[in-house]
């Protein structure tokens, strides 16, 4: 498992971060309507997820699926206002963030985006 931590962030090539990049867009295409819109959302993305220490790349990924599926700024919306101690949470893991993110989306009932 690719683990990037913070420090690591930022020694990434740019070989690496353009293949986690380019597979990203092909998961995500089908549900983009222009490509470099979809780019910039993943480095973004990427970006944010990192300032929550979720750093793992199927973590990072789970945190994109949520901006596409939700909008990108799922985290900061009152609709998701319960992700937010969760995610600021300073002791849990990214994975264990995620997972309870997660566990409670596959609960609830389906939201959509309002981007």
């Amino acid at each position: 498992m690719l683990v990037i931590r913070n420090a690591q962030m930022n020694a990434f090539s740019a070989y690496m971060m353009l293949s986690f990049e380019d597979r990203m867009v092909k998961v995500f295409s089908s549900q983009a309507a222009d490509v470099q819109d979809l780019r910039a959302l993943i480095k973004e993305g990427i970006l944010r997820a990192g300032g929550y220490e979720i750093t793992a790349e199927h973590d990072v990924a789970a945190f994109i699926q949520w901006m596409v599926k939700f909008g990108s700024d799922f985290d900061t919306r009152e609709q998701f206002a319960w992700v937010r101690p969760i995610l600021s949470h300073q002791t849990l893991p990214g994975s264990v963030k995620i997972q309870m993110i997660s566990r409670r989306l596959d609960a609830a009932p389906p939201a959509t985006s309002n981007e």
